[in-house]
């Protein structure tokens, strides 16, 4: 597998996860195939975030994620992540751990995430 087309990968996983952490959730959704299961949760969970935002004054977000078992397979690819999900609001602190796999598909030269599985 090309390096290069790793890192792009890499990298499409990571910005996606930070944007999360930003509430950027219009630059998460353009990592996401547009309608795909992955483009759902990111709709369901900024509307979890939205509902936080009624109770509290801030909500903080810190989405770490460790990538593994990265495999390409022509247009395909799929990586194993391991991370942790932080929550803070003025009265609430939560701390998730979550593991599974990300799927990406190539869509006109550019890695987009469109499932996601145990």
């Amino acid at each position: 597998m090309s390096g290069i087309i790793k890192i792009r990968y890499v990298i499409v996983i990571d910005e996606y996860f930070l944007a999360i952490s930003e509430q950027e959730w219009e630059k998460a959704k353009s990592y996401c195939i547009h309608e795909s299961d992955v483009y759902y949760e990111t709709c369901d969970f900024e509307d979890y975030i939205d509902s936080l935002y009624l109770y509290s004054s801030f909500v903080d977000i810190s989405f770490d994620v460790d990538i593994f078992d990265i495999r390409i397979d022509g247009n395909y690819a799929s990586a194993y992540i391991d991370g942790d999900l932080t929550i803070i609001t003025d009265d609430y602190d939560k701390t998730d751990e979550s593991s599974g796999y990300l799927f990406l598909q190539k869509v006109d030269d550019n890695w987009k995430l469109f499932n996601s599985g145990d």
